[in-house]
């Protein structure tokens, strides 16, 4: 995710607002599927953590 951000940000010119909003659903769905919890410096959740 964060390659491929750079690569269309900075490489391919795109829209960074657009480029990020389609990249925080992506790994909102990635970190939901490894029920993954929140890491250093965000404070402990129950379950995935959340992207906001």
């Amino acid at each position: 995710i964060y390659v491929d951000s750079f690569e269309r940000i900075v490489l391919g010119g795109q829209d960074v607002r657009g480029v990020l909003e389609e990249q925080a659903t992506a790994l909102k769905a990635l970190i939901d599927q490894a029920k993954a919890p929140c890491w250093a410096p965000d404070k402990p959740s129950e379950g995935a953590c959340p992207v906001d």
